[in-house]
This record gives C-alpha cells, sequence and structure tokens, in this order.
C-alpha cells in the first residue's frame, strides 16, 4: 500500500547499518540484539545463529576477542532492497596490528529491523 512505500523511502539504511556498528564496536551485545528482527540470522564463516542466539553469539566474540573493532571502509545501500553491504576492516588487536578484511550484507525488514547478517571473509 501507499503508507508502506512512503515507509520505505523514509527508512536510513545507512544510519541502521551505522548503529549496527557503533553497538557492536561498543561490545554492547545486548543493543546489538535489539537491533534484529524477533527471529534475525547472523551467519559468517564459522556460525549461524538466529533470534536471541544472536546477542549470545556477539556476546561471545567480545569474550575471545577483547578489543575487536569494525571500521567501516565503504558503504553501499540499496533502498529498493532494503540492504546494505559494508566493506570492513575489523582490527583484532587494540592498536591495530592484526585486522581482516570482510564484507558484511545486511537486510533489514519494514520495521527497519536486522533481517539477516552474512559477514564474508576476503
Amino acid at each position: 500500500d501507499d503508507r508502506s512505500a512512503v515507509l520505505l523511502k523514509r527508512m536510513d539504511y545507512k544510519a541502521l547499518t551505522k548503529a549496527y556498528f557503533d553497538a557492536f564496536n561498543k561490545h554492547d551485545a545486548a543493543a546489538v540484539r535489539a537491533l534484529f528482527a524477533e527471529k534475525g540470522n547472523l551467519r559468517d564463516w564459522d556460525i549461524s545463529k538466529t533470534g536471541d542466539e544472536v546477542g549470545e553469539a556477539v556476546g561471545g566474540i567480545f569474550k575471545a576477542v577483547p578489543d575487536i573493532k569494525c571500521n567501516i571502509l565503504e558503504l553501499h545501500v540499496s533502498a529498493e532492497t532494503k540492504t546494505a553491504i559494508a566493506e570492513l576492516k575489523i582490527d583484532l588487536k587494540a592498536d591495530g596490528s592484526e585486522s581482516i578484511l570482510v564484507a558484511d550484507v545486511l537486510q533489514f525488514d519494514t520495521d527497519g529491523k536486522i533481517s539477516s547478517l552474512r559477514a564474508y571473509k576476503g
């Protein structure tokens, strides 16, 4: 309907994506979980988690890699597909001496919640 078309046009996927990485970089697992839809899915090269498992998995990442920080190199957004692709340099050590390059593909639902986040190394 017209109302959902207007809502989609107003949705700021760039800001929503940045909010995710802000919460991640603060190591706030509860805030990260809150940005996901109820049955939102997080998948990377090691895990695939859904719903409340997302917060637990992210909390596990923060414990395993206490200095982890995501730096957005480029951000590509499509309102038409409700998708954002973030090209990232992820620092694994606070001094930046160890890092990996990752692309995160975030899919949003009509409420602006993350329905799926797929992370790829490379």
